[in-house]
């Protein structure tokens, strides 16, 4: 439930287009609804937390929302040594997206994400932050034995830490979306993805 001016669903999207050891820039791109008759004017403030986040800058900007609209925001925050994601260390930061309107919060939402890079090259293979890593895993489908399809929270992160346990540093996810939850475990926990959408 929000008011009429919020985050819409789903509308915080992260990447991390320059990565090294020194510093990385994080984008954050986010889709903010008007859902009212007037103009509005807002200031959309975005702020980076967890280890090494006080090495971060934070970004607010000025929106004006025109009436029954909506509008992507792209901020750039730059992060002085960061730490890198990865299988071994799946080091996670939080950024925190707030809507203001008169100085007062009327919206807010948090998405976790690692900061890493990614590259597929024919001579070194698949590098992840720089150094060439062998993945090792499978195709693993969306149910939880005995409990079904359905997506619990500790099932999932139980389900990562036994494929972890097992050697697996990545997985092919089945021929259809899987749950937020399993996507959450695997960034906690350490396991890429190769997330399908369908056949």
């Amino acid at each position: 439930v929000t008011g009429p001016v919020h985050v819409a669903h789903w509308g915080v999207g992260i990447t991390t287009p320059e990565v090294s050891s020194e510093k990385a820039s994080v984008q954050i791109k986010t889709l903010v609804k008007n859902e009212t008759d007037l103009p509005q004017n807002i200031i959309l403030k975005t702020q980076l937390t967890g280890k090494n986040a006080n090495q971060a800058d934070d970004n607010q900007v000025n929106v004006t929302l025109l009436a029954n609209s909506e509008k992507e925001i792209k901020q750039t925050i730059t992060v002085l040594k960061p730490l890198l994601w990865t299988p071994e260390t799946p080091h996670l930061y939080q950024a925190t997206v707030q809507v203001f309107e008169k100085n007062q919060v009327i919206d807010d939402t948090r998405t976790s994400f690692g900061i890493r890079s990614l590259k597929f090259t024919a001579g070194n293979g698949f590098q992840l932050n720089g150094i060439m890593v062998k993945i090792n895993g499978g195709c693993v489908h969306h149910d939880n034995g005995c409990l079904g399809a359905a997506a619990f929270d500790r099932a999932e992160d139980r389900r990562v830490e036994i494929l972890k346990s097992a050697g697996f540093n990545a997985i092919r996810t089945s021929h259809n979306p899987p749950s937020e939850s399993f996507l959450n475990a695997c960034d906690k926990l350490g396991l890429m993805v190769m997330d399908e959408s369908f056949d």
